[in-house]
């Protein structure tokens, strides 16, 4: 029973070892986006906050606007597999 109680404590103390990773890692970053964000005025947080989401929007379109041309590709392609398919079956009827 004694060894259930050490791998209990061991366990906790492994689980609290990764809450407490994770826990800087997160206060890392937070303090990172506090010092930037104090450095900057509130028309360059308001510009990069533009620049940010002009990225995004470009990047939405530009993914949206490729899918929507390889349909036009895959669609082109099949319509002239059905014509060149309906093109030999009407030759076929002249031999």
């Amino acid at each position: 029973m004694n060894e259930h109680h050490a791998s209990a404590a061991e366990y906790a103390r492994s689980t609290l070892d990764a809450g407490s990773a994770s826990a800087v890692s997160k206060a890392t970053y937070l303090g990172a986006g506090v010092t930037v964000g104090g450095s900057l005025s509130m028309n360059e947080m308001v510009g990069l906050a533009g620049l940010v989401l002009t990225l995004l929007t470009f990047a939405v379109n530009w993914y949206y606007k490729h899918k929507l041309t390889q349909a036009e590709i895959t669609s082109m392609q099949a319509r002239e597999a059905r014509e060149e398919a309906e093109h030999k079956a009407r030759m076929g009827l002249y031999e």
